[in-house]
């Protein structure tokens, strides 16, 4: 009797254990452990991804500027655009006063169509050198450009010198739109990047509509010089914020400055730099911006200066394409301005037309 109940009953709790569905831990729960059991399947606990999910993460308040930085940063992009894009306008309601100083009323037109010969011509061209050169770099060079020129400009003494000293005012413009435009989507969040370019855009049609009424007003009330002249102080306060509030590449963070100016320099970077596909590009878009601006005012759009500078704007145009065709296949190192791979995607190909 001893041994039924000291052995078979411990066997008979061992074959209990094994057909009961809780196993071995049905019998370690204290009392009321099935029911607090059954709650913790009834209530699940919270995700935790769900509770950070719209806070920003310490990921994104690295990758972006914060607070006064990006502000400071920001306002210096705002004086920078808004200068280079009054400068389109501002001059089309001073010609009369620059032209009865400068004593050349039948080249007027070229004071506008100098400037946006070389605003457009350099467009594609700054962004792809500012992805070589670092954008920083590149957008300090351009503020320079468009500022020291502007202030070269307010001194002119003659039509052709202004002509020419506008060109090159046009080149530091044209950098300064296209880089700005590639530099906005790393300074700011995908979430409030539709906002943050909607006030450049908002500003950039205030300068355009804004350009021919201050114009006129410092045609009447000042010298024609101001138009050019006002552009310093501006450019002046833009180069020193950018240069102190854009932050440098990763590659160039912690390297001296003597190190960084080496670096742009050398040649493993100028040999990247695709010089035939520049000249192509320029070419066939100052000849394009010739004939359709002097196409019906100076020149009739039959003549023959107005065709022929179409058919080699179009000629050059073709070039460009099968150059950057042939150069982005090529086991070259020179990298095509214009990759030809970007019109494989519908969506990019859509976005450039």
């Amino acid at each position: 009797m001893d041994r039924r109940a000291s052995g078979d009953q411990p066997i008979e709790r061992d074959v209990q254990l094994q057909l009961s569905p809780k196993g071995a831990s049905g019998l370690a729960d204290p009392p009321g452990g099935n029911q607090q059991s059954g709650n913790k399947e009834a209530i699940p606990e919270p995700e935790p991804e769900l509770e950070t999910a719209s806070s920003p993460t310490t990921e994104d308040q690295d990758k972006y500027l914060q607070g006064w930085r990006l502000w400071a940063l920001t306002v210096a992009l705002w004086i920078s655009l808004f200068l280079s894009t009054l400068e389109t306008t501002i001059v089309s309601t001073s010609l009369v006063s620059i032209t009865d100083a400068l004593n050349g009323f039948i080249l007027r037109d070229w004071i506008v169509t100098s400037y946006l010969l070389t605003y457009t011509g350099f467009l594609t061209i700054y962004a792809k050198l500012s992805d070589i050169f670092e954008k920083k770099t590149m957008l300090l060079l351009a503020i320079a450009i468009f500022t020291v020129f502007s202030g070269l400009c307010g001194a002119a003494n003659g039509m052709v010198e202004l002509i020419i000293l506008r060109a090159f005012q046009g080149v530091g413009a044209s950098g300064i739109f296209s880089i700005i435009m590639a530099l906005a989507p790393t300074l700011i969040s995908l979430n409030q990047y539709g906002k943050y370019m909607a006030i450049f855009s908002t500003l950039f049609i205030v300068a355009n509509v804004l350009g021919p009424v201050l114009g006129g007003v410092i045609s009447q009330h000042s010298d024609w010089r101001w138009v050019f002249l006002l552009n310093i102080p501006g450019g002046a306060v833009a180069f020193v914020l950018v240069a102190i509030f854009l932050p440098p590449s990763e590659a160039s963070a912690h390297q001296p400055l003597r190190q960084i100016l080496r670096s742009k320099v050398q040649r493993s970077n100028w040999v990247r730099v695709d010089i035939v596909g520049m000249v192509f590009l320029l070419a066939a878009s100052v000849l394009l911006v010739f004939a359709l601006e002097e196409g019906g005012t100076r020149y009739p759009w039959k003549s023959a200066v107005v065709i022929s500078t179409l058919v080699l704007a179009v000629v050059l145009s073709i070039a460009f394409g099968f150059w950057e065709v042939f150069l982005e296949k090529s086991a070259w190192r020179q990298e095509p301005v214009f990759p030809p791979s970007i019109c494989k995607d519908r969506l990019s190909a859509a976005m450039l037309l």
